[in-house]
């Protein structure tokens, strides 16, 4: 049977893609011209001359248009590696079939990668967008990396799904960091990257493991609705503005790590929330995941942290307001739930707290000569002073509410010695009950 006849196409036809006006290339049945026929794969003189033209348009100061081209593999190598877009450059539905690059590339203008489809790695390190980047609904097949990246504009990623590893380390956002409802199907890693515009992951999905280490967001970060499947690591990020989780999902067993408020990161010059009431939600799935994987030890870290969050929030809302009664009662909490109790997770502190009352008690007792032997006749015991030893002594057995009676307070400090008693007993109530949560329950 003889095969069938190969099908041309006239002289002078166009290209049958919408708005190109290139002419229609012999060998493309589909009446495409040479840059968008999937055909100009076929040999090496084919996918250069495509690649040549590419690069002559890309420097056009008019700007450039790749609107549904094909991209074959380079036989050169040298794609868009190092190239100044001096115009606006259009790649909306193109596709590229092997390696995309554009490392260390500078884009001039508007920039949009819309519909595009990567379908092996694609390189966009050290790249710099002066203006707006747009790779909405952007398909990436492979690893794709934007290590070291400026986006100097607005950075458009809306439902781009990335099937490879996704790597924007050290890259830096300064206007908007929009990546709501992309699809992270591997890893994502956005260590040590910089937000100072708004950075929105709202409706996102990280089905792998998603690293924010150490990242600095400068404005407002948007996590509502994002859905975290593996681990979640904030360790050593900053957030300096409001952190919003509603409706974050974690999954049972994953980890979520986020840095504890100390004094040890405000050495290091940063902390993880530089308005600790917005760490509340966070801490509070952070408290949760750990609790589903059976680590108790960083869910009563988290606990900790969380009420401290919940407190500062209160306390900056009630405000230097002495004459209401909201300020004495946040004033209270911070002084006994926080720093006395420590939220039921630092039980050591009242122990510290109870062996502080009992040396001042006795320091007490001996400079101001309250106590005396309980064998003394009344002249004796107006004239007795008692010897440090003796003041500690009573001192620990009022505040452990013992009580020996061989040595009495004098009749000026009975109601210090009531008053060492009722503390003593309520913080080793209280040691008591915070040792129970931290170590049984």
């Amino acid at each position: 049977m003889p095969a069938p006849a190969k099908k041309t196409q006239p002289p002078g036809t166009t290209c049958a893609y919408e708005g190109c006006s290139e002419s229609a290339w012999s060998e493309s049945p589909d009446g495409l011209c040479l840059y968008h026929a999937p055909q100009n794969e076929k040999d090496h003189d084919t996918a250069r001359e495509v690649w040549q033209y590419a690069r002559r348009k890309a420097v056009s100061s008019d700007g450039c248009s790749f609107a549904g081209w094909h991209f074959p593999r380079d036989p050169d190598g040298k794609r868009f590696d190092g190239l100044v877009f001096a115009g606006s450059a259009v790649f909306s539905k193109a596709t590229f079939q092997s390696i995309a690059s554009f490392s260390e590339s500078t884009f001039q203008s508007i920039v949009d990668f819309s519909d595009t489809v990567f379908k092996y790695i694609a390189n966009f390190s050290k790249a710099t967008f002066k203006l707006n980047a747009g790779f909405i609904g952007a398909s990436f097949r492979g690893k794709v990396m934007f290590f070291e990246t400026l986006f100097q504009g607005d950075a458009m990623f809306h439902m781009a799904t990335f099937k490879g590893v996704a790597e924007f380390s050290k890259s830096t956002f300064r206007g908007y960091a929009a990546l709501c409802r992309a699809n992270f199907q591997h890893y994502a890693w956005f260590s040590e990257t910089n937000f100072h515009g708004e950075a929105e992951f709202s409706g996102a999905i990280f089905q792998n493991n998603a690293r924010f280490a150490r990242a600095q967001f400068h404005g407002d970060a948007e996590f509502s609705g994002t859905n975290f499947q593996g681990d979640a690591v904030f360790s050593g990020a900053s957030f300096r503005a409001d952190a919003r989780f509603i409706d974050a999902f974690f999954r049972d067993g994953r980890a979520v790590l986020v840095d504890l408020p100390s004094w040890a990161l405000l050495q290091r010059g940063g902390r993880p929330f530089y308005r600790r009431e917005q760490g509340e939600l966070l801490y509070r799935m952070a408290k949760e995941a750990s609790r589903r994987r059976g680590d108790y030890r960083h869910a009563g870290q988290f606990h900790y942290a969380e009420q401290c969050a919940i407190e500062s929030g209160r306390r900056k809302a009630c405000g230097p307001k002495p004459w209401k009664g909201r300020f004495w009662s946040c004033l209270l909490e911070l002084g006994f739930a926080r720093i006395l109790f420590g939220y039921g997770e630092k039980p050591h502190r009242v122990l510290l707290i109870g062996v502080l009352f009992i040396m001042f008690w006795a320091g007490l007792y001996f400079f101001f000569a309250g106590i005396a032997p309980s064998n003394l006749n009344d002249q004796q015991v107006l004239q007795y002073k008692p010897p440090i030893a003796e003041c500690l002594h009573f001192s620990a057995v009022t505040f452990t509410t013992l009580g020996y009676g061989d040595l009495i307070p004098k009749l000026g400090f009975r109601f210090w010695a009531d008053m060492e008693a009722f503390s003593g007993a309520a913080l080793m109530a209280l040691f008591v009950v915070g040792l129970t949560r931290k170590y049984v329950l």
